[in-house]
């Protein structure tokens, strides 16, 4: 029977949207030169865009995906709930395939790293910044091609070459160990168990990590947009710019910005290619770039997010763990799981908001910078404490992974003890 409907993991179906837009779009940018005043150079840095956010969530299930084979790959009767130490000795992954892993992994990371941070900044400069800046982004964005390329082709080596994930993952299947219901779950549980009922067709643990990463990817988009509004908002409104004569002069030298006035819809600042009629000058600026609506959506996400994670720890295939004390009591005694949670609500809070600080205020940046420096630093936390969560063990410091001779059980509450909590739910 297989682990699940998609198998091995969601990954392999959402590796390929970032690899196509960011590749074709960052040839079509490069070629520009041929066609500098045609719309296709707008398609192609919407690709750059899409691209490098949709690369967000397809690494954060590229590392449940790094785990999950890792555990499918263990010794028939083997407990998967252990520490990454104790996974990655008892493992069938042979040299080559954890240096594949390895090396694409790590590309694919600093990738992802690069282009977004790039493309957020890239979105929200003003005009004067976007062309002082244009060589070093279009270089910091070479730079992410090559190690998008690297990393995909260390990940064809390691699936085609050597059957990692495809061979004896599906001859194995899921560990009846991993199976068995349990008053608690852990990832590592959920990466190697046969699901059942809904959860075979959409495993929890897989939508809470691709939601997460949608949340941040339509974050950082409206972060961009946030920091283009109030980049252009002293400066004179585009259009009346792009009407007069001397404009139009120094438009026609621009490598970056065309005039619409005078080419048609062959505009190609990326935030008017968000939404074409948007002026960025303090009459429509704040108005018409969709940055409240961007941030409502991240919002939305997130708590979609934080729902599956509920529903991880809760399973339908567990004992009766969805009363609110059991599952506080899963996460008030893992500290990683704790600060996760932690991180998460600051992540749903701060993204709604800043939807109603973009919306309501007219001059947001002060509450803007703060609540974005708050943001980023709980989805680095949020990052960090899902993979230890999802490599090591719920129990342990949230500073590094568990070593050899460490105790790695998280603390255990007396009134929720497996024995009380079978009780209470019978």
């Amino acid at each position: 029977m297989a682990k699940e409907f998609i198998n091995p993991n969601w990954h392999v179906v959402f590796l390929h949207i970032p690899l196509g837009l960011f590749v074709l779009g960052m040839i079509i940018e490069l070629l520009s030169f041929m066609y500098r005043r045609s719309t296709l150079r707008v398609a192609g840095r919407w690709m750059i865009l899409l691209g490098a956010l949709s690369a967000v969530p397809t690494a954060l299930t590229g590392i449940y995906a790094f785990a999950n084979v890792a555990r499918m790959e263990l010794p028939t009767g083997v407990d998967p709930d252990q520490p990454w130490h104790a996974i990655a000795e008892q493992t069938h992954l042979d040299p080559d395939q954890w240096e594949h892993l390895r090396q694409h992994t790590l590309a694919q990371a600093l990738a992802t790293g690069v282009s977004a941070v790039l493309v957020t900044l890239a979105l929200g400069l003003s005009d004067g910044w976007r062309r002082k800046l244009y060589f070093p982004i279009l270089l910091g964005l070479l730079f992410a091609l090559a190690a998008m390329v690297y990393g995909g082709w260390h990940g064809g080596e390691m699936v085609y070459r050597h059957g990692t994930a495809v061979l004896r993952v599906e001859h194995q299947g899921a560990t009846a160990e991993a199976s068995r219901p349990k008053t608690t779950e852990s990832a590592a549980d959920e990466q190697a168990e046969i699901k059942r009922g809904v959860e075979y067709f959409v495993p929890p643990i897989q939508l809470h990590v691709l939601l997460a990463g949608l949340s941040v990817a339509f974050a950082l988009a409206a972060l961009g947009m946030s920091m283009r509004s109030i980049a252009t908002h002293e400066a004179v409104d585009d259009r009346t710019r792009d009407l007069d004569e001397f404009g139009l002069d120094r438009l026609d030298r621009d490598p970056l910005i065309e005039a619409p006035a005078k080419r048609g819809p062959g505009d190609l600042d990326v935030a008017r290619s968000l939404n074409p009629e948007a002026g960025v000058g303090p009459a429509t600026g704040m108005r018409r770039l969709p940055m409240s609506r961007t941030w409502l959506l991240a919002f939305a996400i997130g708590a979609g997010a934080a729902l599956a994670g509920v529903w991880m720890l809760a399973g339908n295939d567990e004992i009766r763990t969805w009363q609110p004390r059991n599952l506080w009591d899963m996460v008030a005694h893992s500290q990683r799981r704790l600060f996760h949670v932690l991180s998460g609500t600051t992540i749903v809070v701060v993204t709604l908001l800043l939807a109603l600080v973009t919306r309501l205020s007219r001059r947001p940046k002060a509450l803007l910078s703060l609540l974005s420096l708050v943001l980023l630093a709980a989805v680095a936390l949020q990052v960090w404490l899902g993979v230890l969560l999802m490599f090591d063990t719920p129990g342990g410091p949230v500073s590094r992974f568990n070593r050899s001779g460490e105790n790695t059980a998280p603390a255990t509450s007396p009134a929720t003890s497996p024995t009380q909590t079978i009780a209470a739910g019978a």
